[in-house]
């Protein structure tokens, strides 16, 4: 099934899957986050290998109030266990160098099961995603 889910907020483009991309809004409702993590549960139950492209360049995460932190980093971990079991990688885009960094940082700090990059461009994103996925996803 290939189908866009949309919140008032966060966008989801299923078009391409297993290539998933995740449009971010620049500022997060804690309400959405609980419905934006069963999407991803439900992605990664439906796909076995899943590319996720997640569009952060509205999105500021050091600028999200401390409950949308905290909701994010919990929701996270409830549904850690399946997204990881469909994981193939992350590209997240980001325009900011700075913030870049901040977020590889994060990433060494964090740790995760699947690799996960940060590029300037959404062109640059889904080209790492669709290598990663392998020849059958180009």
């Amino acid at each position: 099934m290939t189908h866009a889910a949309e919140f008032p907020s966060f966008h989801i483009d299923e078009s391409a899957a297993p290539l998933i991309l995740v449009t971010f809004p620049d500022v997060a409702t804690v309400e959405e986050i609980p419905a934006l993590f069963e999407a991803y549960r439900r992605i990664a139950a439906q796909h076995p290998r899943v590319a996720w492209v997640v569009d952060l360049r509205r999105f500021n995460p050091i600028l999200a109030p401390a409950k949308a932190r905290r909701a994010f980093a919990d929701n996270f971990e409830q549904s850690r266990a399946i997204i990881e079991s469909s994981a193939v990688c992350e590209a997240r885009v980001i325009e900011s160098a700075i913030m870049r960094g901040v977020v590889t940082a994060l990433d060494w700090l964090i740790g995760h099961k699947y690799p996960r990059r940060t590029f300037a461009t959404l062109i640059a994103a889904k080209d790492w995603a669709r290598t990663m996925l392998g020849p059958s996803a180009r």
